[in-house]
């Protein structure tokens, strides 16, 4: 079931083929429509953020025809000629105008990242790259009433999509608790949410981080909720050692450690931008040059720094 997740099953594919991996749809060249898919197995609920929630990679796009992506919730298998819109009244779908979003898929590129989101509440949002671009009114489905599976439309500019595969959850995607006085964990240890105070909310990875010999070391978090009242933003750094001093943040860090500080020294950038969505990571080269992307998009490098990632073990950390 957990390998089938990751594939595509066809729904109506007259004018669409799917991979020899059933991982990709295509649409026929010249077609603008009758090209729909949907999970092989029900999506997997995220049960430490209580949500329902699938990904596609954008692969190729046509600037022919009006319209694009469709994607959305449906609760079982439909009988479909043309597009999703054919749904079932159960089913939730985002039609190839956005509606009822809000947003504009026809503005999607090569490579884009696009995801569907339910919370607990039933609330459904559009993210692309990591930023939401919408959000509907309380819809029918809830994450945890029942299965749905994931489906899309490939029409209009859309002519090809790829599912993302599910990841398994390893210990390096794990977090362990240095100080969440003020501070709670995720049953499964993935997400930390600050509940009080400003700070006293510190964590690193339960595992070293693997070293690639061709990049070195790196680390990604995706920021779940912001707030407007405070002052500083998100700490992240390598530790050379997991037993790090209970202190109220990163910045009592050893002179062996590397830091971003709240206020984004000494790389540069203004972690105060961050929004809710945004993906950021830290990457430590082989000879010590440390650079943060936000969304996949440079915003600082430090020079050679004390950390080299073929020394030693490191593991990320956030404050």
């Amino acid at each position: 079931a957990e390998y089938m997740g990751r594939m595509w099953r066809g729904l109506a594919l007259q004018e669409g083929e799917l991979s020899a991996d059933r991982t990709t749809v295509t649409r026929n060249e010249g077609a603008f429509a009758r090209c729909v898919v949907m999970t092989a197995q029900p999506i997997q609920p995220d049960t430490a953020q209580n949500r329902l929630a699938f990904e596609v990679i954008i692969n190729s796009v046509s600037p022919q025809w009006s319209g694009s992506l469709e994607i959305g919730f449906l609760r079982t298998a439909i009988s479909v000629e043309l597009n999703l819109t054919e749904r079932s009244p159960q089913d939730f779908v985002v039609n190839s105008s956005g509606n009822p979003i809000g947003w504009n898929p026809e503005v999607l590129k090569p490579n884009d990242r696009v995801q569907l989101v339910c919370d607990a509440e039933g609330f459904v949002s559009v993210f692309v790259n990591g930023r939401q671009h919408g959000r509907a009114v309380q819809s029918l489905i809830k994450p945890i009433d029942g299965e749905w599976f994931g489906a899309c439309g490939v029409y209009g500019k859309v002519t090809s999509i790829t599912l993302v595969p599910p990841t398994r959850i390893e210990a390096t995607r794990m977090w362990k608790a240095i100080n969440i006085r003020n501070g709670r964990l995720s049953e499964n240890n993935c997400v930390i949410n600050r509940v009080a105070g400003f700070s006293n909310c510190v964590v690193a990875t339960a595992r070293p981080l693997p070293l690639n010999p061709t990049c070195g070391i790196s680390f990604e978090v995706v920021v779940t909720q912001t707030e407007t009242q405070w002052a500083g933003s998100l700490e992240l750094g390598f530790l050379s050692s997991s037993n790090f001093s209970d202190q109220q943040n990163l910045t009592a860090a050893s002179r062996d450690d590397f830091v971003a500080t709240s206020s984004g020294a000494p790389l540069s950038w203004d972690p105060n931008r961050i929004q809710t969505g945004d993906k950021i990571q830290l990457n430590c080269s082989l000879d010590g040059f440390i650079t943060i992307f936000v969304n996949g998009i440079k915003q600082g490098t430090t020079f050679p720094s004390q950390v080299r990632p073929s020394e030693r073990e490191w593991f990320g950390a956030c404050g």
